[in-house]
């Protein structure tokens, strides 16, 4: 963390009320707790984005989305991040840059919830994290022949205007 990072933090956490300060302390303290925390990648940060993005998703879709901190202490945690950085892999073959992946990620994420919805399958915060490898192929199921084609960067543009 740069020290323009670290004082643009300290100024936001400065301004938390007691109850957003323990909401903070308790993600921090599951951050920590999560093997490697010492060391920790890029790749945890995009996991913690499909997290977050997942909570996006149920909160937009009027159902109660669990706590970051319960999904990332969640028992699938350790395949959730290995999912996801196959999905991740997938989009950097692509040639896709980190925002672009990130866009995909919520596309992908609001095909594989109607896909659910349809068949029936009961959506939470778990059930999205265990079915995050289906990314991938509901964008090709949604949008044919685009990742063969290398077109996946419209689908963000046409997204993003």
């Amino acid at each position: 963390m740069t020290s323009t990072n670290y004082n643009l933090a300290r100024k936001a956490v400065l301004k938390l009320n007691l109850s957003e300060l323990a909401r903070l302390r308790a993600e921090i303290g599951v951050l920590m707790a999560l093997p490697g925390a010492a060391d920790r990648t890029v790749d945890v940060e995009d996991s913690r984005f499909g997290l977050w993005a997942i909570n996006e998703l149920l909160t937009s879709n009027g159902l109660e989305p669990p706590s970051l901190s319960r999904l990332a202490s969640h028992r699938h945690r350790s395949k959730f991040d290995q999912d996801y950085a196959a999905v991740d892999g997938y989009l950097r073959e692509a040639g896709l840059d980190k925002v672009q992946r990130r866009t995909l990620v919520e596309i992908g994420l609001k095909l594989l919830y109607r896909n659910m919805v349809e068949l029936g399958v009961p959506v939470s915060g778990v059930t999205l994290m265990n079915q995050i490898y289906r990314i991938p192929s509901m964008i090709n199921k949604a949008f044919p022949g685009y990742a063969e084609s290398g077109l996946l960067k419209m689908i963000v543009r046409k997204e993003e205007g």
